[in-house]
């Protein structure tokens, strides 16, 4: 019989043993890399690169970058230890380790495809795209009389996290590692820097977009907080094949696809862009006032309405004459004067030279205004509503090139042929001419190709029914 004594000790064991198994059941979190930094079997490995994907920018609190990076540079002299095997085969990890004679008569290419563990290519073989070349006078750079180096060739992927992305990568701009694969190469437990004769590590990929340069770097984990990529001791190499890494040490090596120009000196450029655009249109906007509101008169000597203008009989007045006919119709100049502003809204209605001017200064104006919106969008919205921008950018900077021409026929007409140069609704030809042209030009160019497309579909259904029935 169970006395209550005893049912309460009972009791009281249950409760502390289910309150110890609480306490030491913590939470793992591997990507904090603070357990099992310095194990490399299968499990770790596994979990380890589970945070190549885990950690992003919206999770970054969970991981820490500087562990994890250290635990995968670490890898590397893991394996040049004696007595571990000589091939590693996982998805996220190809590695070969092995041991050559210091004493090597010959280049040493090695493959470094990423589907495969990286493998000797002997001599009567292709050269694979991408791979790395390790120079006949490498090993004998190396420090120390030795007669064999035991050498380790790693291909790691990296995925999209933030692990050896570093500061450069992480503005958002498309800047990334190629292919997110990165080259690992060491030599025992030696630091080999200043090589007489660099290696060569061949990355292949396709033509990268105009608007992105690709630049052969290395990890370094001394540059920053957390380690970034740097490029002294690299130079890059441009070919048809690929790209061409010259590098004079070993380490982590990568290719980094980033813009021509980076984020903080678009920023300068567009800034600047605008502020320049700001004040042509403000100037613009003055001018344009200027010419249309208020016009230069002349205040001294004979007025105007003095100038004589006899023109022989049955010819016709050129644009200057006809000036000097209607400036007679204007009152006179003030006495004692210079010149001076006064409202001609007559002056302005009556001449075409003053609208040219306006005309071609609303044409800059408009194409001011339309780079001006162009840089503030970006690349923001639809492709039709980007369409849209660069047709309206494109329509007045073909307008103010079109104004510039007519302002020079017009300075030709007045300075060179003078006389017999009446046109009839002079001014509303040249807006034609101005704004109208390309209009027409533009909608050519819209019209016909959706013309074309409908004409051959529509053939080719005829041909398809005239098949049919002849079947």
């Amino acid at each position: 019989m169970v006395t209550p004594r005893g049912l309460g000790s009972l009791l009281l064991l249950l409760l502390l043993t289910s309150g110890q198994e609480k306490t030491t059941e913590q939470p793992r979190n591997t990507c904090l890399g603070r357990n099992n930094i310095d194990k490399y079997d299968i499990l770790n490995l596994n979990d380890k690169a589970s945070c190549f994907t885990k950690c992003n920018e919206s999770g970054s609190n969970s991981c820490n970058v500087e562990n994890l990076q250290r635990y995968w540079l670490n890898f590397e002299a893991h394996l040049v230890k004696e007595g571990l095997t000589e091939k590693v085969n996982m998805t996220f990890l190809k590695a070969l380790v092995q041991n050559f004679s210091t004493n090597t008569a010959e280049d040493l290419y090695f493959s470094l495809k990423p589907s495969q563990i990286p493998r000797q290519v002997m001599k009567d073989e292709d050269k694979p795209p991408d791979r790395v070349r390790l120079p006949k006078s490498f090993f004998r750079s190396l420090p120390g009389n030795r007669s064999e180096v035991r050498l380790a060739i790693t291909i790691l992927d990296i995925g999209s996290g933030t692990l050896f992305k570093g500061p450069q990568l992480g503005l958002g701009d498309g800047s990334g590692v190629l292919n997110n694969h990165l080259v690992g190469l060491s030599v025992g437990q030696m630091r080999v820097t200043k090589l007489a004769e660099p290696l060569e590590i061949v990355f292949s990929h396709q033509r990268p977009p105009p608007n992105m340069t690709l630049t052969c770097v290395f990890w370094d984990s001394t540059k920053g907080p957390t380690g970034d990529w740097a490029s002294e001791g690299c130079s890059t190499e441009v070919a048809p094949e690929g790209t061409v890494c010259c590098c004079d040490h070993l380490t982590f090596f990568a290719l980094l696809l980033r813009p021509t120009l980076d984020q903080s000196t678009v920023h300068i450029l567009t800034r600047i862009s605008q502020a320049g655009c700001g004040v042509s249109m403000i100037f613009l906007a003055f001018t344009i006032i200027l010419y249309a509101v208020l016009s230069p008169g002349l205040g001294h000597g004979p007025g105007p309405q003095q100038a004589e203008c006899d023109l022989p009989a049955r010819r016709v007045a050129g644009p200057c004459e006809r000036g000097l006919e209607r400036q007679e119709e204007l009152p006179p100049a003030p006495q004692g004067g210079a010149w001076h502003l006064r409202l001609s809204r007559q002056r302005f209605k009556s001449e075409d030279a003053p609208k040219i001017h306006v005309a071609l200064g609303g044409s800059l104006f408009l194409l001011n205004l339309a780079f001006l919106v162009n840089v503030g969008s970006g690349s923001k919205g639809s492709d039709a509503a980007c369409w849209a921008r660069g047709a309206v950018f494109h329509y007045f900077l073909l307008c103010a090139f079109t104004w510039m021409g007519l302002e020079a026929f017009h300075l030709y007409l007045l300075a060179v042929r003078v006389f017999n140069t009446y046109f009839g609704h002079y001014f509303l030809k040249l807006s034609l001419v101005g704004w109208g042209v390309f209009i027409c030009c533009w909608f050519t160019i819209l019209y016909l190709p959706s013309q074309s497309t409908t004409v051959s579909s529509s053939t080719a259904r005829l041909d398809q029914a005239h098949s049919a029935s002849q079947e």
